[in-house]
């Protein structure tokens, strides 16, 4: 095996690994119900970007609450409306 051909494998055993966590992070938060779901999900976003090592560009900021929870509220209700819980 060349040196390549094992960087190569080392980095597809990587990118699995990655995806390993990144699948078990989403399925935790797919299973998650009622009063743990919301539209913003922070736990699973900091996890995915952990193992990805994704850095903020900019702040993270959240939206001000007067304007969070009615956002919160209609995405609550589409999905109601949908059927989706």
């Amino acid at each position: 095996m060349t040196r390549n051909s094992q960087q190569s494998e080392e980095s597809v055993e990587e990118i699995l690994r990655k995806y390993r966590i990144v699948r078990k992070a989403v399925q935790k938060w797919v299973d998650n119900q009622g009063h743990e779901r919301c539209w913003y999900y922070p736990e699973i976003f900091r996890e995915i970007a952990e193992t990805l090592d994704i850095k903020p560009t900019g702040p993270i900021n959240l939206a001000p609450r007067q304007e969070f929870r009615p956002n919160c509220n209609r995405y609550e209700e589409e999905i109601y409306e949908q059927g989706k819980l």
